[in-house]
């Protein structure tokens, strides 16, 4: 059983991410507190200019729900973390 909720496709922080994928290591403390990381297990984006967005924006759902700008896009292959 895990300690997140969502199963396959849960947003971890960053312990949880450790304990995951490296659980005989610890986050370093210069990474940051766990709460500055949500980690998606299977990654979701809205398309900018997508159908999506326009019908969200049209049904003022945009009041219960923020946008924001990706700062950075990451990758892990071949055992390695790149930025996109």
């Amino acid at each position: 059983r895990n300690d997140y909720y969502g199963g396959d496709s849960a947003s971890l922080n960053l312990t949880q991410l450790y304990r995951k994928f490296k659980p005989d290591q610890t986050p370093p403390t210069e990474l940051g507190r766990d709460r500055d990381y949500a980690v998606d297990l299977v990654p979701k984006f809205i398309i900018a200019s997508g159908e999506l967005t326009k019908i969200l924006v049209h049904t003022d759902v945009t009041r219960y729900l923020e946008f924001k700008q990706i700062a950075g896009s990451f990758v892990y292959r071949d055992r390695k973390i790149s930025k996109v």
